[in-house]
């Protein structure tokens, strides 16, 4: 009973965002089955500005996360539902291009680029779209 509700809860989460939000239940479970789950502590690190990309993004399915800028400048606030590192893998940088920390305690799905190319490629094409957005965004701010 417990694993349906965590399974229910992340894919509620995830189709709150664009890149899930038209995917199939089936598909769905494949995703949430190859991702890693992590669980990160107030004030722990997700990325640190200027690493390896490390090929990954993942999406939050509870809490809260910060992006702090290269002058400890906070410059976003991401919750529930929203991708991160995204910018870090479509081939724009090789790196972070922000620290992103943890506010309170969050949990994440993970994915490397590679698990998307080989088996989920139909969600390329919305996961440049949105690291493009992002990067849009960020140079207007």
């Amino acid at each position: 009973m417990e694993l349906d509700a965590k399974l229910w809860l992340k894919k509620k989460v995830m189709r709150q965002n664009s890149l899930f939000s038209d995917v199939d239940d089936l598909r769905l479970d494949y995703l949430i089955g190859n991702a890693q789950t992590k669980l990160l502590n107030q004030g722990d690190f997700l990325y640190h500005k200027g690493a390896e990309a490390n090929d990954t993004f993942c999406i939050i399915i509870f809490g809260k996360m910060k992006i702090v800028g290269a002058n400890g400048q906070e410059l976003a606030i991401v919750k529930s539902s929203e991708i991160l590192g995204e910018i870090g893998i479509i081939g724009l940088y090789n790196k972070r291009t922000a620290d992103v920390v943890a506010v309170e305690p969050t949990s994440i799905l993970e994915w490397t680029f590679g698990d998307i190319k080989d088996k989920a490629p139909y969600l390329l094409p919305k996961l440049k779209q949105a690291a493009l957005r992002k990067l849009s965004a960020t140079r207007k701010a």
